[in-house]
């Protein structure tokens, strides 16, 4: 059975040196669920929003909102009958994108990569990132 992201207990401790990351966070998620729905709508534009509520909870390690955000995550992406494949390629975009903005950001400040990487590293962890690989009808692969 595949982890599941939207029922792990904890939440791995990340120091917020990931704060500079937000709008990145933004921009990639919505473009992933711009790309599942070209025609855009205000039903994609708020699993963005629920999405990035999570990111946001994690990068600042703030576990009093981490149950909240879940659900609303999970609700929203039921309500648009959006898997939890698509919510964890929305991941894997995400860390995509911000892995190549910290060695392009980073490269002359080992140890600010180093605490940068290590705090992607966590909150990865917790999003399980490799929990549903297979190609699902609604994915983004499927969708470019």
């Amino acid at each position: 059975m595949s982890p599941d992201f939207l029922t792990q207990e904890s939440v791995l401790p990340a120091p917020p040196v990931l704060e500079w990351s937000l709008p990145v966070i933004y921009d990639a998620l919505s473009e992933f669920y711009a790309g599942l729905a070209p025609e855009g709508g205000a039903a994609h534009q708020a699993l963005t929003q629920a999405h990035f509520a999570l990111w946001t909870t994690l990068v600042l390690d703030d576990s009093t909102r981490l149950d909240f955000d879940k659900a609303s995550l999970a609700a929203q992406a039921e309500a648009l009958g959006v898997n939890r494949a698509t919510c964890g390629a929305a991941n894997r975009y995400v860390a995509g994108e911000l892995l190549e903005l910290i060695l392009r950001r980073c490269r002359r400040m080992p140890d600010e990569a180093r605490a940068n990487n290590v705090a992607l590293l966590a909150i990865l962890s917790h999003l399980q990132m490799d929990f549903a690989r297979e190609s699902q009808p609604n994915s983004r692969s499927q969708a470019a």
